[in-house]
């Protein structure tokens, strides 16, 4: 087998078909394509299975939802060609003659990676050119060989292809990351190999604006740690050019990512990034700066929340006495909507009004429920919500997370749930 073709597929179905038509054009006689299903919500397994049974050269293998770094260490378990490379879903292969001459490339000029040239498919449709290679081309139309230490990239590694013994030999592998897992893995891989053949060929198209960056916490501290780890291995072996372009990255480029997403947990990440900085004049220069704009969002966002409770608390203090005031009834609304017997869930300042406005009326709280086990002369008051017995229905009155609490206890019983502000709304709308 001369070469697996590695594909991770999640909900790809609009792009799927010329991805794998794509794959199969390509002339390398001896070659098998994976395609490992990431857990698929929409109808690319299905896809994914039609091509299986029409075309041998397809194996589909399937895992739950764990992202595409897992999904090609799968691949690289189950590779059986001399060769790897990695195709994404919802990308293609141009030249059907590439991969071919990529691995004639590695045989006659005995290197274990061969790159190639790189294209875009813009939003319109445009495809254009990537300069990728091409500057060191020039004057090479049979292609050059490049020493690692002279490039000191980490990205594109869907425009190489990787003889597959190096990796196990070297258990190379992608790391269990959701972002940035692939510079890793080839910077990995060319640590071992020291170098390339680059063949001036179109290998790869990349589809630009599919995959949009997530500011998610948790992507953005998978991207660091991939961050991370390339900064300590180019520390290790002198790659200064590298440690360069790795701290632009969170310059700029993920400036503003980190910053809309920082958490204690980006900052150790960045502090550890930072320690492993070599090159002079080559720093974080906004860690600082980060960090203050981090504090000053935190500052906002809990004077914002503090606001937001004073407000619908001020609201619910001022309709419970304009209850009073405007003989607006809370009892008689009750009655109206056939509820006798209640319970109430929280006994903090609402639900303390809310019982004392209804402990001489014809409503009857049977019970109470406060995990502060509050005691009431005539009221008996659970802390467990499992305790809960039988009544017409649950008045949850803390205001903080109160629509929360309230689907919880849907989860948990057939009884009517409603919050203390529905209530109030229900009660002013029927006396406006």
């Amino acid at each position: 087998m001369d070469i697996s073709i590695i594909i991770p597929v999640y909900n790809a179905e609009q792009y799927l078909r010329e991805c794998l038509d794509s794959a199969l054009a390509q002339t390398v006689k001896e070659k098998e394509i994976i395609c490992i299903d990431d857990g698929s919500t929409d109808s690319s397994y299905l896809i994914l299975q039609e091509y299986q049974a029409d075309y041998k050269q397809i194996r589909v293998l399937r895992q739950e939802n764990s992202g595409p770094g897992k999904a090609r260490n799968v691949g690289l378990e189950n590779a059986k060609g001399e060769y790897v490379c990695f195709l994404d879903a919802d990308d293609y292969y141009m030249d059907e003659t590439a991969l071919e001459q990529m691995i004639e490339a590695c045989r006659i000029h005995k290197v274990k990676v061969c790159g190639s040239f790189r294209k875009r498919k813009c939003e319109n449709g445009k495809v254009e050119k990537f300069d990728l290679h091409r500057a060191r081309c020039n004057g090479f139309p049979k292609g050059i060989i490049l020493e690692y230490s002279d490039y000191q990239e980490d990205y594109y590694y869907q425009n190489y292809i990787f003889c597959l013994d190096i990796l196990k030999k070297n258990q190379i592998f992608f790391p269990n990351y959701r972002r940035y897992q692939d510079p890793p893995f080839f910077l990995r891989v060319m640590l071992v190999a020291k170098r390339m053949y680059i063949m001036p060929v179109e290998l790869y198209c990349y589809r630009v604006g599919h995959q949009n960056w997530s500011t998610h916490e948790k992507f953005i501290a998978h991207t660091l740690k991939g961050i991370r780890d390339n900064m300590k291995l180019s520390k290790e072996n002198k790659l200064f050019d590298l440690q360069k372009k790795l701290t632009a990255r969170i310059n700029q480029e993920f400036y503003w990512p980190i910053a809309n997403a920082f958490t204690a947990e980006i900052y150790n990440l960045l502090c550890e990034i930072e320690k492993e900085v070599e090159e002079r004049n080559c720093t974080i220069v906004h860690l600082a700066e980060i960090y203050h704009y981090y504090e000053l969002r935190a500052s906002y966002d809990e004077l914002q929340s503090r606001y937001n409770e004073l407000c619908a608390s001020y609201y619910i203090m001022r309709m419970l006495v304009e209850t009073k005031y405007k003989g607006i009834c809370i009892e008689k609304y009750l009655q109206s909507i056939q509820i006798t017997n209640i319970s109430i869930y929280g006994l903090g300042t609402f639900g303390m009004a809310l019982y004392n406005e209804l402990k001489h009326s014809k409503i009857n709280i049977l019970y109470a429920i406060d995990k502060k086990n509050i005691k009431i002369k005539d009221l008996i008051v659970f802390t467990d919500i499992n305790d809960i017995q039988e009544c017409d229905a649950i008045i949850v009155t803390p205001l903080k997370e109160c629509n929360h609490i309230a689907n919880e206890l849907k989860k948990k019983t057939e009884i009517a749930v409603y919050t203390l502000i529905e209530i109030l709304n229900e009660v002013e709308k029927t006396h406006m």
